[in-house]
Formats: structure tokens, sequence, C-alpha cells
């Protein structure tokens, strides 16, 4: 768990450690002007004072935290906790010289200076100097405790902004599942009208494999490419029983590639949108390529069919469905605008999905 910068601060190593720098930086100035020693004055006496007053503020120094944090100088109540620090930078002040006065009594039986300059040296002690710390003190308390706020605010802004992507990509991914399941009960469904009884069996078992290694998918938004070109595999072993001896598949794809991690469910929708709006359109056997290679920092992947390709007028939507547009918003939601996916017809026909997104190697292979 996160230590607080407002804990570290109290610590007590911490808050010796700031009374004893100020105590020694405090003297530092009069060693300077009046050297080691001076007439009854010497370094060393002054600042065994100066330490003995710093021990004395550290030793109120939780008190003076706890009255921090009881009295934040913000919100509706700022001015009349601000009357309050006054009065206790006062009392802070009035206690610390309290505890001087008895703790140095019988260290400085003989007292180096007359009672008069003794009075005139406490009341711009009380003043100047521990006025002043009590301020710094509560100053650098708000700041600290500001700082933990805002870092705690960002942190559960993060996580909750994680959540709703998760969430979000969760809600596309199960809109793709029931999305093939349903054409593969059509093409059952089909199959068993047309008294093909054991093409339906067959296709029976491929689609309980397909949903079967779906769910292995669980909740991994990263899967290794060879594991999504397996299931596409599966999945097309299931269109085929719909296009029997009309679909050609083939694949190039390097070794490096097969490693990549990808977004799970990705390839699937694209092939799916290139049988149906693409090789699903021609009387003749058709052929869908799948190609992936690792281009420098990125990932390069391409769906490629021979179907009658974009339509020379209009949009890319008329030749692409819920596939296509949930992978978009995928993709947005997982690398924001470091992506491309494009849609390009090919010649002499077909068209061309390409995809790249930033490469993300296997973690056992970098």
């Amino acid at each position: 768990m996160r230590k607080s910068s407002v804990e570290t601060c109290i610590h007590w190593k911490t808050v010796l450690g700031f009374w004893g720098l100020l105590a020694v930086f405090n003297t530092l100035p009069n060693l300077i002007l009046r050297g080691w020693s001076e007439g009854t004055y010497t370094y060393p006496r002054h600042l065994a004072g100066n330490m003995i007053l710093g021990a004395c503020c550290a030793a109120l120094t939780p008190a003076l935290l706890w009255l921090s944090k009881r009295l934040p100088v913000h919100g509706h109540r700022a001015v009349l906790h601000l009357l309050a620090h006054v009065a206790g930078a006062f009392v802070f002040s009035l206690l610390v010289i309290l505890l001087y006065l008895v703790s140095t009594a019988r260290l400085f039986e003989h007292p180096s200076m007359p009672i008069e300059e003794q009075v005139r040296y406490m009341g711009r002690l009380f003043f100047n100097q521990l006025m002043t710390a009590y301020w710094i003190v509560v100053l650098v308390h708000h700041v600290l405790t500001y700082a933990d706020r805002l870092h705690d605010e960002q942190l559960a802004a993060s996580q909750m902004k994680e959540l709703l992507t998760s969430a979000r990509l969760e809600s596309l991914r199960a809109r793709l599942r029931p999305h093939f399941l349903f054409n593969s009960l059509h093409t059952i469904g089909s199959l068993v009208r047309l008294e093909k009884k054991h093409a339906a069996l067959d296709t029976l078992e491929q689609l309980g494999d397909l949903l079967r290694l779906s769910l292995t998918y669980g909740g991994d938004e990263l899967v290794p490419l060879e594991r999504e070109l397996e299931f596409v595999e599966k999945y097309l072993n299931v269109e085929r029983q719909r296009f029997p001896d009309r679909l050609r598949v083939t694949y190039e794809i390097s070794p490096e590639a097969r490693l990549a991690q990808i977004p799970s469910l990705l390839l699937q929708p694209i092939v799916e949108n290139a049988i149906k709006h693409g090789i699903g359109k021609l009387r003749d056997a058709g052929a869908l390529h799948l190609m992936a290679r690792r281009e420098g920092d990125w990932l390069r992947l391409e769906v490629r069919d021979d179907g009658p390709g974009l339509p020379r007028e209009g949009s890319a939507a008329q030749r692409t469905g819920t596939g296509i547009r949930n992978t978009r918003e995928r993709l947005d939601e997982l690398f924001s605008n470091q992506y491309l996916l494009e849609l390009n017809n090919v010649e002499p026909r077909g068209l061309a999905v390409a995809l790249r997104i930033p490469w993300r190697g296997d973690e056992g292979n970098g």
C-alpha cells in the first residue's frame, strides 16, 4: 500500500531531521560573522542552544500537524480556521519557548548575555522564527495533503476509466459471439432443410469446438496471433459447410508474427465480413487470403477476398456490417488513434481489409 506524503512527513526521523537542519542553518550566519568564539560567545554553545530549540519544536510538531489536519484552510470555514491557526501559532511559539527555557536552565547556568538582551532575543525568536516556522509547517502539510488528494483522485479516475473501457470492450466482444453463432445456426438449419444430415452433424461438431475455444478466451483482451488463427480456422470449417468446394483459403503468416499479441476475436469478424459480403456474392468459387507480418514497431494484418469489392459509388458501409464496425470501435478503445484500418479494392477484383496495430510481442519472446 502506498504511504502518503503526509505520513512520510510525520515520521519522527523526518521531523528531527527538519528541525536539526534548521538549527544548523540558523547558526551559520553567526559562525561567519563572529567566528568560532568572540568574548563570551562560542559557536558550540550557540549551536547547542539551537539544537535544543529544534528538539522542543520537534516534540510539539505532531500536535501541530494534528491541528493542521483538523483545521484545513479551505472550504466555507477557511476564515475561521485561519484565525484559529493565528492563535495556534502564538500558543505553539509560547510553549516552545517555555520548553526551551526549562531545558536550558541548567545547561546555561551562567547566561552569556544580560537579562534584557535575553528578553529581546526571546521576542525576536518568538515573532521572527517560531511564528514563521509554524506557518511553514502548516503550509507544507496543506501542500502535501493536497498532493495526496490529487494523486488519489487521479488514480481513482484512471481506475474508473479502465473499468469503463474494459466493460465497453467486453460489451463489444459479447456482440460478436452471438453474431457468428446465429450465422452458424442458420447454416445448420439450411443443411437440415436440404436433408444433408451428415453435413449438419459435422457443422454442429465444428460449432461446438468453436464455442469451446471461444470460452477459453475468458477475460483475455490480448491473445497470441497463433491462437486467433486457430479460432479463425475453426470458424472457416463451419463456413466450408455453407460453401462446399467454393471456399479456398491461403495463409501468409511470418513466424515472428505468430507470436504477436492482438485483440481477441479481431480477425474472425473481418473474415466473416469477407465471406458474407464478398465470396457469398459470387456464383463460382472464391478465395480468401490472410497475411500477417511485422513492420518495425507495427504488426500488419490483411484479409483479402476476391468478391465484388466496394461499390464504385457510396461508402464502405455498404459492404461492411456489424463485424467491421465493432472492430473499429474496439481498436479505438484499445489503441486510441495509434492504429490503421483501411478497406481498399484490389485488382482485378476483390477487397482488402488492412490493419496496422502497435507491435506487442509474446511475453516469453520479447
